[in-house]
C-alpha cells in the first residue's frame, strides 16, 4: 500500500471559508490564505512523495490550487 493524504476541504470562496479571520480579514484575504494553506499542504506531500487526495464541499476543482 503506497503512503498517501486525503485534505477534506470546502471551496475557497470569499465569505465562505476562514470565516473567523473576518473580524481581522476580509473575506477574499481568507479565501487567499486558505488557498495559501492548501498550497503549503500540497507542497509537503509532494515532497514526501506521498499520494494526496482532495475531497471538497461547495465547488468544482477548478476552484482549488
Amino acid at each position: 500500500m503506497e503512503p498517501a493524504v486525503i485534505i477534506m476541504s470546502k471551496a475557497p470562496f470569499p465569505g465562505k471559508t476562514k470565516t473567523r479571520l473576518m473580524d481581522k480579514l476580509t473575506g477574499e484575504e481568507c479565501a487567499a490564505f486558505h488557498r495559501a494553506c492548501l498550497q503549503d499542504i500540497l507542497a509537503e506531500v509532494t515532497q514526501l512523495g506521498a499520494g494526496c487526495y482532495l475531497y471538497y464541499t461547495g465547488g468544482t476543482p477548478a476552484d482549488f490550487p
